[in-house]
């Protein structure tokens, strides 16, 4: 692809509520020769492949020690479609740091924009924590958190058609 095709597609997907932002990943280990196949792994096999990104580049950093264990960095540029996209990657993949690029001058959402987002953000930590507990948990104790959970669910999503309905 060429620089003014990635321009363009940049400031259209941009114009459309697109977000260009850098995003930094680490890893650790103590095999140095570990480290940057894991996060092209990572880059390559599991972010390229989340709903969102319309393109993505980027660079690994060479390892460098640090009190016996070797350490090295990602920097990521990546176009998302939205910001909730943005949003769910970092949630999902954790980066250590992020930067937006553009736009430059601030972004807007809308009410609906931002009820939904903190109803993933809500959700994604309700099963990450569900997650850990039942981990922890004899199978009648996870069993019971299940139901409860379950039954959140429900009512959440009795909710959120009620909201929209009268959004609508």
């Amino acid at each position: 692809m060429k620089d003014n095709d990635i321009e363009k597609i940049t400031a259209e997907t941009i114009k459309k509520g697109g977000i260009l932002a850098r995003l930094y990943f680490d890893v650790q280990d103590k095999n140095k020769d570990n480290l940057q196949p894991l996060l092209a792994d990572l880059t390559n096999n599991h972010i390229s492949k989340e709903k969102g990104i319309v393109y993505f580049y980027g660079r690994i950093d060479p390892p460098i020690e640090s009190n016996g264990v070797y350490v090295t960095s990602a920097q990521i540029t990546m176009l998302f479609s939205s910001f909730e996209d943005m949003i769910n990657i970092v949630m999902k993949y954790t980066p250590i740091a992020l930067e937006i690029l553009e736009p430059s001058d601030g972004y807007k959402l809308s009410t609906y924009d931002i009820q939904r987002i903190a109803l993933n953000i809500s959700e994604f930590i309700t099963n990450k924590n569900l997650s850990i507990a039942l981990s922890m948990l004899n199978k009648q104790d996870a069993d019971s958190i299940k139901r409860v959970i379950e039954n959140r669910v429900k009512i959440g999503s009795e909710l959120i058609k009620k909201i929209n309905n009268q959004n609508h």
